[in-house]
């Protein structure tokens, strides 16, 4: 796959020269005006906005889960909250896994992705690629889990006894989902997980409110997108990242008033391969503006935050990979994906975009 999206994204860069073209003489001018020391904006010719990001796919629930909201979270309660949610358990129902001594789950992609779900949760989830990149992500309060326990199709529940558990499903695209399934006003209202970043590496949080983890060189090679949380009436329920770098926390606010238990929240990990294709796709573009105006330019507009032409310049970069994506990845992808990685697009490109400047 990596091969085909990178020639669909190379054929996306003429695509959007054609269109940076309006931009770039403008975004020039722009930069020269503002050395001379005014703020004439030039007139603009827009490019065409080919590119707007789908609705938000939205999670609702079927049926209330039939939970006892004690302390203790079990296989059972899990299960039957996950099946209460639309959208959910049907993206693995078609996922061949295999397993081993030490694995719950094992599952490989055409294109090289691995994604390894252990049987003890304090081992922690592993993500793979076929170039030998590999991640680790440690589970929230793993030493309060019981081991494994298969619910569906490519999925497992962690049960525990802190009015919270644990499940993990992996899809059949190599993305996985890490959820919290919380039936107690009780139980934590902070969810670590830790992942082992290559050397010199860090998490980043996006401006959507996702997450990237970059190796040594900022390079991005995991993704995460932006997390959601429901309870047992459908209604949303106040989660967000934070994180110190190496550790990503996924805070949700369930201890409210109103809320019907139990909750269900939901990191979920880009699958690896697509990441790679993101990447490709952004970069093949950012370099295509960098190359089309000089990066004097692009870093007078990037540094300039106030200033109308961040956005502009932005916008055509991320404009010109989403195209690149959608000749390429999205023939792969169920429609249900699609919103998330046009997100991730423009927050990789708007990354690379800060490290090039």
């Amino acid at each position: 796959m990596r091969t085909g999206v990178f020639s669909k994204v190379l054929s996306s860069t003429m695509v959007f020269s054609f269109v940076f073209m309006s931009v770039a003489p403008q975004l020039v001018r722009a930069q020269e005006l503002s050395a001379e020391g005014t703020n004439e904006s030039p007139a603009v010719v827009e490019p065409v906005d080919s590119t707007a990001l789908e609705t938000e796919p939205e999670i609702t629930v079927l049926e209330q889960a039939d939970t006892d909201h004690s302390m203790n979270v079990s296989k059972t309660e899990v299960k039957e909250a996950l099946e209460s949610l639309s959208g959910v358990l049907e993206t693995s129902e078609d996922i061949v896994v295999d397993r081993d001594v030490d694995s719950a789950i094992i599952t490989s992609t055409e294109d090289g992705t691995i994604v390894d779900i252990p049987k003890n949760p304090e081992d922690g989830v592993t993500l793979g690629t076929e170039d030998g990149t590999t991640i680790e992500i440690g589970l929230p309060n793993a030493d309060e889990a019981k081991n494994a326990k298969r619910i569906a199709d490519g999925v497992v529940a962690y049960p525990a006894k802190d009015g919270s558990a644990n499940a993990v499903q992996a899809d059949v695209e190599g993305g996985v989902r890490m959820l919290t399934v919380i039936d107690n006003p009780e139980a934590p209202t902070e969810y670590a997980y830790t992942v082992t970043v290559p050397s010199g590496g860090h998490i980043e949080l996006t401006e959507d409110g996702g997450a990237v983890v970059v190796d040594e060189n900022n390079e991005p090679i995991a993704m995460v997108a932006t997390p959601w949380a429901k309870d047992a009436a459908g209604n949303d329920v106040e989660t967000y990242f934070t994180t110190d770098g190496q550790t990503l926390t996924q805070h949700i606010l369930h201890n409210v008033e109103g809320i019907s238990y139990p909750v269900t929240a939901d990191p979920f990990w880009i699958p690896a391969a697509v990441t790679t294709a993101i990447v490709l796709a952004a970069r093949a573009c950012v370099n295509t503006v960098i190359g089309g105006i000089g990066i004097d330019a692009v870093r007078w507009a990037i540094q300039r935050n106030d200033w109308y032409w961040k956005e502009k310049l932005e916008q055509a970069a991320w404009g010109c990979a989403i195209s690149g994506a959608t000749m390429g990845v999205f023939k792969v992808l169920p429609n249900s994906a699609q919103y998330w990685i046009k997100q991730q697009i423009v927050n990789t490109t708007k990354f690379l975009l800060k490290w090039w400047v």
